[in-house]
């Protein structure tokens, strides 16, 4: 119940950073619904459950590490959540449209 619960948190929210935020939330609750987990354990733990194979494993981490906190070779942390968790920057303002679309699909 709460499943379905979170996915229509998604569904209507008013902003895209609050429907991202609720989508990473629900991403948190499927990789444990019972107790907090570290965001590089949940990444781990969905990537396997939904991964076809290794390769697409290593995709699906590499997704999941850009939009959660990813550091760049200059030492910037241009991951999502990381930015509008602890920096306090909006979804809106980091990406354009296109690039919103296509993380939500």
């Amino acid at each position: 119940m709460k499943q379905k619960l979170r996915y229509r948190g998604i569904k209507q929210a008013i902003t895209q950073t609050s429907k991202f935020i609720q989508a990473i939330s629900l991403l948190e609750f499927l990789a444990d619904p019972f107790a907090y987990t570290q965001m590089k354990k949940v990444k781990t733990k969905i990537s396997a459950d939904s991964a076809l194979d290794k390769t697409d494993y290593h995709l699906k981490c590499d997704f999941i590490r850009k939009i959660t906190s990813y550091e760049e070779e200059n030492g910037e942390n241009t991951g999502i959540r990381q930015n509008i968790i602890h920096q306090g920057k909006t979804f809106e303002e980091m990406k354009n449209t296109d690039e919103r679309v296509k993380i939500f699909k």
